[in-house]
């Protein structure tokens, strides 16, 4: 894993802590994975499901739009590397907000009313049902715009004299062997360094590439990303845990 190497350069050059710059460079369309159901799927029944007015028509529309969040929250997870299927989807929840792909609200929103569904034996109203198919039409398409063309080329930098950057961190996402960022110092040739989703901090840069694009957020996703550096050079420091009782 690269998160050791990552967790040294940050270190080296005082990333974890102060004030950095981060610039977006552009980036490329992704290779989607895909199912033999997409989001999209889930989301046109729902849609025929709202023609029918009827309290098991409603049912059904939320039932097939809670499927869609599902499935494209699946869908993002696995084009970054994630083999998420098994995951619960609290995990699943985490991982995609810890990504800076969206607010936990919206897909808390949807699940609130189907454990009502599921677990109260309650009606789905009319509203909900209507509700829940829009929040998710929202949902399905923001993450398919960030899916068709993700900026994964981005740095961090700090140190400027209006010109030049005293210290500057280079990213740049590929997909050729493995998913993953390549890391680099600014002026070193690429190498081995590759953050994956087997390394703790890939989400925190997933979403500081998301941030730097968009240009919001961008602070709070850099602290984000310090805190796992931090994290991470704290565990490297507890000592190895004894096997002796």
């Amino acid at each position: 894993m690269a998160q050791t190497e990552l967790t040294e350069l940050c270190l080296k050059f005082g990333v974890h802590q102060g004030d950095w710059d981060v610039i977006s460079e552009g980036g490329s369309s992704l290779r989607v994975h895909h199912f033999e159901n997409a989001p999209h799927d889930f989301l046109r029944q729902a849609e025929t499901d709202l023609l029918h007015e009827t309290t098991g028509s409603d049912q059904n529309a939320f039932t097939n739009a809670k499927r869609a969040i599902a499935c494209v929250m699946d869908q993002i997870l696995f084009t970054f590397g994630y083999q998420s299927l098994r995951w619960n989807t609290a995990k699943k929840v985490q991982t995609i907000v810890a990504m800076g792909i969206v607010a936990p609200r919206i897909i808390g929103k949807v699940n609130s009313t189907r454990n009502l569904l599921e677990h109260s034996y309650r009606r789905v109203s009319r509203s909900a049902a209507e509700d829940g198919v829009d929040i998710a039409t929202l949902f399905v398409e923001s993450a398919s715009a960030i899916l068709r063309l993700f900026p994964g080329q981005f740095f961090v930098a700090t140190g400027s004299d209006g010109e030049y950057y005293a210290q500057t961190i280079d990213f740049w996402y590929r997909e050729e062997d493995s998913k993953g960022f390549y890391v680099k110092e600014y002026g070193a040739p690429w190498g081995t360094m590759m953050l994956t989703a087997d390394d703790a901090s890939f989400p925190a840069v997933i979403a500081l590439a998301l941030a730097a694009d968009r240009g919001i957020g961008v602070d709070r996703a850099m602290r984000n990303f310090q805190g796992s550096i931090v994290a991470e050079n704290d565990r490297l420091a507890q000592p190895p845990k004894s096997n002796v009782r």
